[in-house]
């Protein structure tokens, strides 16, 4: 490879730019840099705390952030009084494409005024994330895979952090776990490794199986193929492992492309080779599974496609076409340059709410979305036709080269990072991990590599600057300053899981405390502000000279009261995401608190419109209505009771607040049926139930009168006839414990045991505090003839009622010691 392109102008000479190919480098601050950004690569992935933050890729894109912008500033500056970067041919079409999303905050601003501080959040977080965890990545990576030396520490680093990560997840997938707590919720028997999320590793893994693919079928000797075949297996284990199907099928065309093109070069042995070690470890995959139902690789790959005739029961699938709903919405209200850059997650939950209000249906798939869960529509969403063809044509233009220079050189570690990247693509056509740190850190890093492949006039390029010393000092200013927020970000993290935890153990104050401290390190955390907020709602006393010490500290104007401090809190949370329905919720009962009605009803209508299923907000409104005499409009409150009411017909405070309003309507048949419901649902509701006696005499149902027939009955010892009088008593009011305790009795007495087992039953589960319906139960039990039911339903129970004889001489009754009753 030439020292010098040979064709530079004579100014440029004069000025001393070159423009030259990458010569061996073993020292120096060139050399720095990579070893900086190899260290990135090889750590990041592997540190994460389990009880410090969140999520544990807090920390890894910390450290990864913090250290490539070190190896960044070193690279510019490696040449004494020149400025230096590479060259490539994605260099205009990356140029065009982060122009665009620079300038889509405009696109947000015009359409999103009103939100303005947190789509500067949003697209700044954005920004960052394109500049060093993509752009800086590809050209560091680019310029490593120039010299052959560096291109192995480049490789080397990213097998060797993946098959750490690999063999740690397949200790976690035989039940050897060290650090993780035994149960992480909602993934289940998915390893999750050192990433946090099985999906981060998954997509890490596509691009990993192909270097250790390449390194397999480029082994010059059986020792060394030996050791790449067991790390070839190590990582396609762990990519099976997190059981992600997205991540599956990028592998399989990530496979299939290496494989097709591979066989050109006769390397027929070793693809048979790696094809039967890859069915050798999907075979023994399941039987390695410290859980036993553990599901194989085939039925894991058909479990939606047996759901196929009712999508319903497919929540993954159904959910997915839910943001892809909405993200389309997005796309269509503006065309051409999308939403902005970042503004997906804002966005989201407002269509998602208008997607679920005109087909009620989607309810039960609401769910949280950052990203598109296809690149495409990411693409459409906030950039447009425009940004779609720009980052469509990016990759054309690699695969076009990068396919170029295979047939031209038959090299196979550019057909392996041409194959991983189309893998990784396939796999966020359903996936997101394009827009996550670690994941897409293994991405960009074998595209610079496939792009160095096949590159054969492009170089490192010096440019002669007067200013190199000022630029050098400004440019090492502003790293320090994004490593110290980068730190201050990590802090801020740090102390509102302090305080998250403290919430939940009850200590508010000191909680409140943490998550004010978190939002002096950084402001625009909508969950800590959110959950400070609560803090001060539910703070039992607000010392405000206390307070006043730690609102200074915070640069803040003291609150007077714990209210005012939970709706500055609350709005924080909605300036720096104005899109969480639980924000706007628990701001209107703020307000609702400080008797400010307006902003109540504004804040309560804004939950329920992004959040359109939730009874709760609902019930809210139909309350604010109906709270204030002298305002109230019972014709709202109906209305909104009623909308509560068809969410969540099972609810006791909806069908009895409901019944209330048609009680002040004069429809008395209405609210009584209502009440019944109510009491239908908790018998022991106290409040429908005194409505509801209320209703009987003015609708004429002789309750009383039913009752005096039947207890005259049972003292006639006429149980069949006081049985049907008791049933009617109960239907006219499900809430009297009374009637349904007779009932009960009555139906012992005609030894239909099993009927008065299941009366006795529901008095207990909505009255547990009424010793006699537990002892009746318990002898119900003895005398059909299970006396275990019934010593461990006393046992059960004996604490709800201490030292008491009448318990205790039961208990020594069934046990068999002597007694009676």
């Amino acid at each position: 490879m030439p020292k010098d392109s040979g064709n530079r102008s004579p100014r440029q000479k004069s000025r001393g730019n070159t423009e030259r190919a990458l010569s061996p480098v073993r020292r120096g601050v060139l050399s720095a840099a990579f070893w900086v950004f190899a260290a990135a690569i090889f750590f990041s992935p592997l540190i994460f705390f389990t009880a410090v933050t969140r999520n544990p890729y807090i920390i890894q894109n910390i450290i990864f952030r913090s250290l490539t912008a070190v190896a960044v500033l070193l690279l510019l500056f490696s040449r004494k009084g020149h400025i230096t970067f590479a060259k490539t041919y994605l260099d205009k079409p990356l140029a065009a494409y982060g122009i665009l999303i620079a300038l889509s905050l405009v696109a947000a601003l015009i359409y999103y005024p009103q939100w303005k501080t947190a789509y500067f959040v949003f697209w700044g977080k954005r920004m960052i994330f394109f500049v060093f965890n993509c752009l800086a990545v590809f050209y560091i990576s680019f310029l490593m895979a120039k010299d052959s030396y560096y291109k192995k520490i480049l490789i080397y680093a990213l097998i060797a952090t993946a098959s750490i990560s690999a063999f740690y997840a397949i200790l976690q997938y035989t039940g050897h776990e060290f650090i993780w707590p035994q149960n992480l919720h909602h993934y289940g028997s998915r390893s999750v490794s050192t990433f946090g999320n099985p999906t981060f590793i998954a997509s890490f893994e596509v691009v990993i199986i192909i270097l250790c693919l390449w390194a397999f079928t480029g082994a010059s000797t059986a020792p060394s193929a030996i050791v790449w075949a067991v790390i070839f297996s190590l990582n396609f284990f762990a990519l099976l492992i997190t059981q992600t199907r997205s991540s599956w099928a990028g592998a399989i065309v990530a496979l299939v492309i290496y494989t097709v093109f591979a066989l050109k070069k006769g390397l027929w042995k070793k693809m048979a080779a790696a094809f039967a070690v890859l069915f050798l470890v999907a075979w023994i995959f399941p039987k390695l599974a410290y859980n036993h139902d553990h599901p194989t690789v085939w039925s894991r790959l058909t479990v939606e496609t047996r759901n196929i005739s009712n999508l319903m029961e497919s929540s993954g699938m159904t959910q997915r076409l839910l943001i892809w709903g909405a993200s389309w919405r997005m796309f269509r209200q503006s065309p051409v340059f999308g939403h902005g850059w970042g503004s997906f997650e804002i966005r989201y939950p407002v269509e998602q709410g208008r997607m679920i209000a005109e087909k009620p249906e989607f309810g039960g798939l609401r769910t949280h979305a950052n990203n598109s869960h296809s690149e495409i529509l990411e693409q459409l969403s906030q950039l447009g036709i425009v940004g779609f063809f720009i980052f469509a044509a990016i990759w054309l233009v690699f695969f076009y080269r990068a396919g170029r220079a295979y047939f031209e050189s038959g090299g196979l570690l550019v057909l392996a990072c041409a194959a991983a990247a189309a893998g990784f693509m396939a796999d966020n056509m359903l996936g997101v991990t394009l827009n996550f740190p670690m994941p897409v850190m293994a991405f960009w890093a074998i595209c610079g590599i496939a792009v160095a492949e096949s590159s054969r006039g492009e170089y490192i390029v010096s440019r002669k600057l007067k200013t190199a010393l000022a630029l050098k000092i400004i440019l090492s200013a502003l790293v320090i300053f994004f490593i110290k927020k980068q730190v201050d970000y990590f802090k801020g993290e740090m102390k509102y899981f302090n305080g998250f935890t403290r919430s939940r153990m009850g200590d508010i104050k000191r909680a409140a405390k943490d998550c004010l401290k978190s939002w002096r390190y950084y402001h625009w955390n909508t969950d800590n502000n959110y959950e400070l907020g609560n803090c001060f709602m539910r703070l039992a006393k607000y010392d405000r000279e206390e307070w006043a010490t730690e609102w200074k500290k915070a640069g803040v104007e003291p609150w007077a009261t714990r209210m005012e401090a939970a709706v500055w809190a609350y709005k924080e949370a909605l300036k720096a995401n104005p899109a969480y329905d639980e924000t706007y919720y628990s701001l209107a009962i703020a307000y609702q608190s400080m008797g400010e009605a307006n902003e109540a009803e504004k804040n309560y209508r804004e939950a329920a419109s992004i959040n359109p299923v939730s009874a709760e907000y609902f019930l809210a409104l139909g309350n604010h209505f109906l709270r204030d005499e002298k305002t109230r409009d019972i014709k709202k409150a109906e209305e909104f009771y009623s909308r509560a009411f068809e969410l969540k017909p099972d609810s006791p405070d909806i069908a009895n607040n409901l019944a209330y309003v048609y009680m002040l309507k004069g429809d008395l048949r209405k609210s009584y049926e209502l009440y019944k419901k109510a009491l239908e649902i908790n018998p022991a509701y106290d409040t429908a139930k005194r409505n509801l006696e209320s209703l009987l005499p003015r609708l004429g149902i002789p309750v009383e009168k039913w009752r005096d027939k039947a207890i005259a009955a049972v003292k006639a010892e006429n149980f069949a006839g006081a049985l049907s009088l008791f049933r009617k008593i109960i239907d006219a009011n499900p809430g009297d414990a009374g009637a349904a305790f007779y009932l009960g009795n009555c139906l012992t007495s005609l030894k239909r045991f099993d009927e008065a087992a299941s009366v006795y039953e529901r008095l207990v589960k909505f009255h547990p505090g009424e010793k006699n319906f537990a002892t009746n139960l318990a002898k119900i039990y003895y005398m059909r003839g299970d006396r275990k039911k019934a010593v461990n339903f006393l046992e059960e129970i004996s604490p709800n009622f201490p030292r008491d004889k009448d318990i205790d001489r039961l208990l020594n009754t069934f046990r068999g010691v002597g007694g009676n009753f």
